[in-house]
């Protein structure tokens, strides 16, 4: 798996960076891409410390995000839900 820097910001700063990765994971079998600046990007604010680092919330959704990507490829089983405690 490879993913695309998370500051979608700069994108047009970074085309030729996306540009060799997509031609990577081409010429690989079974390599994907991950869009993570889109998600980030459509995501809003707070998702940054500063202007390259997640925050907190931001590498919640990150992982999160990645998780449910791999287990829609087969690359992960998919993850039971946790069951919900019961009521005190």
């Amino acid at each position: 798996m490879l993913a695309t820097p998370g500051r979608g910001a700069a994108r047009e700063d970074l085309a030729d960076y996306h540009t060799m990765i997509d031609d990577v994971a081409a010429a690989q079998d079974q390599v994907e891409v991950f869009d993570a600046a889109a998600l980030l990007a459509e995501a809003g604010s707070g998702h940054f410390i500063d202007d390259r680092h997640l925050s907190g919330t931001g590498s919640a959704l990150l992982a999160s995000a990645l998780r449910d990507h791999l287990e829609a490829l087969g690359w992960l089983p998919v993850a039971e839900a946790e069951p919900a405690e019961p009521p005190p």
